[in-house]
């Protein structure tokens, strides 16, 4: 569990990505595809 609270500007913030699906006071869920692409970028081939 995160130590992070999120304020409410920041969900709002938060809330215009498009990568973002949901936002809590404590937690960000990602798109699945956002998900996919970071991996593979940040995975050594």
């Amino acid at each position: 569990m995160s130590k992070i609270y999120f304020n409410e500007h920041q969900r709002k913030i938060l809330d215009l990505n498009p990568n973002v699906v949901s936002v809590s006071d404590r937690t960000i869920q990602y798109a699945p595809a956002f998900k996919i692409l970071t991996v593979k970028k940040i995975s050594p081939e």
